[in-house]
């Protein structure tokens, strides 16, 4: 006999005065909240983004889909292995995008702060086109 029933998982919420914020390498004064999961294991993991203002990342990819949706302010996308902002997609507050598994792309914030919420299934990995825009090499 199989047991067709969905597993049981616990409910629960996160509230912003609940947020604890830590440096991420990847954009200078940028900072990232866990809402859920583990990103050093496997499984669903939802991270919160506060890119400061006139920052970029460098070309960069992962090996798992990211999703996204912006909260707060502007984000300016590009995809490819050199950081191009001649045409870029831009996001606002309540748009959601989708980067697949592999893809090179940067991003970029002008005069304001950008908060995003980023979902993907971990482990986290950060593979940069450049080997010299990795954290420990700078």
């Amino acid at each position: 006999m199989t047991n067709d029933s969905p597993p049981i998982v616990n409910s629960y919420s996160v509230h912003e005065d609940q947020l604890k914020w830590f440096d991420v390498p990847l954009v200078a004064g940028g900072k990232a909240a866990l809402l859920h999961g583990d990103p050093t294991k496997a499984g669903t993991v939802v991270l919160r983004f506060k890119f400061p203002p006139n920052r970029q990342t460098p070309p960069h990819r992962h090996p798992y889909a990211e999703y996204t949706t912006i909260l707060s302010g502007k984000v300016y996308y590009g995809e490819g292995e050199k950081f191009d902002a001649s045409n870029p997609e831009i996001g606002k507050a309540g748009t959601f995008a989708i980067v697949p598994a592999g893809q090179a792309h940067f991003v970029w914030t002008l005069d304001e702060e950008a908060i995003v919420q980023l979902q993907f299934e971990g482990p986290s990995k950060t593979i940069f086109v450049d080997r010299a825009d990795e954290p420990e090499h700078k």
